[in-house]
């Protein structure tokens, strides 16, 4: 088979890739949560008026929740929401993009790693359609950004192998990674070691290094004079549970946390617990897939060509290590597309004979219906709780009769309900900002999330019914039906989940 044949088949698994990310993209996830609502408004701020939702100009980190968010995947959101406008589509496409030129560069990269095109190709049809890449390529999360970012690095890094001034390159994207996901500051300081480690001796070469990597990494050290990075790492960081354990306790959660990326229960059959971070039936990848990367550890463990692959093992999972989440998935996206390239390597080997190739092709075409079968109906139905599902339900009621109310009552179980009802709202950011006046009044952290209209509170029925103008927002138990019918008070609509209940209940007085 010619070359040219060869990589024009590579097309095949960026078709599946687009496919898999693009179909039903209006219902699935089911809605936006709160992250990506405030990366979307926060771009639609932009767009509009130059400043984030808290009124500071063209920022080089998003205060959103006191934590901090890194600008990149915002700044990139601004053209899409300025022609397909702000809504749950808009706010993902950086994602979905990303997650696609995630699969070319796992093809890529996985083929100069091996010098093997088949691994290059497999792990292509893997990345297309694995329960992980899957989930978060079809949300809006920066984390997908970054490991576009960070494959493109690991290619430069390869390139360096032969041409040296490919390092620069590699340093420039990790720098630039960094403006997209906190992860990828711990992966910008592996980098710069590795990349030192392998400019040799020479003084010049050494100097021109540690410029350049000053240089790349100027954002993140910003950051942390700033406070913005540290804002972030003081939230997640595992030495928030140093403070009442002994110390060789403390160690042990460390390494238990390293070993369990590599714990095959939690890849292959139990999957993560944190919302937003599993297609439901689904660990991060198939069953079928566990043979495969059993061989492919054993390949990569013995052959030393493929040290650089080694390494990428080895580090993958420290940025989640250092933090106090059991097994956040979201951290180590770099990780997982090396495993993924693992898995590749093994099937590779396996499948040179035909009766294993044809029993892998029939049961790779009916996991990946079954994935996909999850993705589009079975993930919505049972995790729409997870996605803050009903803020844009609700809002599609109550916008047109707004003006008939003085004040808007929303009772939400969620910790940020204002974000949410801004992006479902469209709220014009030039009225928002005058709304909470200026950000240096509102605290860290923040205490209130009123603003126009809206008021986020609990209901109390006895006090609340003689409030006159008001339109209510809230569960079955704050208004109950009973009671509204005693005081005459309109139930405008029930707006009713997937499963049948009641989400919320809108009522006027």
């Amino acid at each position: 088979m010619g070359t040219k044949v060869k990589y024009l088949i590579w097309i095949l698994p960026v078709i599946l890739a687009v496919f898999a990310r693009f179909s039903f993209a209006a219902f699935s996830p089911p809605s936006v949560n709160w992250d990506e609502a405030a990366f979307g408004y926060n771009a639609y701020s932009l767009l509009l008026t130059g400043k984030d939702e808290y009124g500071y100009k063209l920022p080089l980190a998003f205060r959103s929740f006191d934590e901090y968010k890194p600008p990149l995947y915002v700044y990139l959101s601004v053209p899409f929401i300025k022609f397909m406008g702000l809504n749950d589509i808009s706010v993902r496409m950086v994602s979905r993009v990303s997650g696609i030129f995630g699969v070319i560069l796992i093809m890529v990269v996985a083929t100069l790693i091996t010098r093997n095109w088949m691994v290059g190709l497999i792990g292509g049809f893997l990345a297309a359609v694995e329960p992980w890449v899957l989930m978060f390529s079809r949300m809006g999360v920066e984390a997908t950004l970054s490991l576009t970012l960070f494959l493109i690095c690991l290619a430069w890094l390869i390139k360096a192998e032969k041409q040296s001034r490919y390092y620069y390159w590699a340093l420039v994207t990790a720098g630039i990674n960094t403006l997209a996901y906190h992860s990828a500051k711990v992966y910008f300081g592996i980098i710069a070691v590795y990349v030192l480690t392998r400019v040799g001796r020479d003084t010049k070469k050494l100097i021109r290094t540690g410029a350049v990597i000053l240089l790349a990494g100027g954002p993140m050290i910003w950051g942390l004079f700033t406070g913005s990075t540290l804002a972030r790492f003081n939230y997640t960081s595992i030495l928030t549970l140093a403070k009442d354990r002994p110390m060789f306790v403390f160690v042990g959660e460390v390494v238990n946390r390293y070993f369990s990326y590599f714990n095959p229960t939690n890849l292959f059959v139990r999957g993560s617990n944190e919302t937003g971070q599993k297609l439901e039936g689904f660990a991060p990848y198939m069953k079928i897939e566990f043979v495969f990367w059993i061989v492919g550890l054993c390949i990569v463990i013995s052959d030393k060509k493929l040290s650089l692959l080694k390494k990428w093992l080895l580090v993958g999972a420290i940025p989640a290590m250092i933090t106090w989440s059991w097994f956040s998935l979201v951290r180590i996206l770099p990780l997982l597309a090396a495993f993924t390239i693992v898995i590749a390597i093994g099937m590779t080997k396996l499948l040179k004979k035909r009766v294993l190739g044809v029993l892998f092709v029939g049961f790779l075409v009916i996991n990946t219906v079954w994935v996909l079968s999850s993705v589009w109906f079975t993930t919505p139905y049972f995790q729409y709780g997870d996605w803050q599902w009903g803020f844009r339900e609700v809002v599609e009621v109550i916008k047109p009769i707004e003006k008939d109310y003085d004040w808007i009552v929303w009772e939400s179980p969620h910790a940020q309900p204002h974000i949410l009802t801004l992006f479902y709202w469209n709220y014009p950011p030039n009225q928002y900002h005058k709304d909470i006046v200026s950000p240096e009044s509102i605290p860290s952290p923040r205490l209130s999330f009123d603003f126009g209209k809206f008021r986020f509170r609990k209901i109390y029925w006895p006090e609340d019914r003689g409030l006159k103008k008001v339109l209510f927002v809230g569960g079955v138990y704050s208004l109950p039906e009973s009671d509204l019918a005693r005081d005459q008070v309109k139930i405008i609509k029930d707006i009713i989940d997937p499963q049948g209940y009641v989400s919320f209940r809108i009522a006027g007085t």
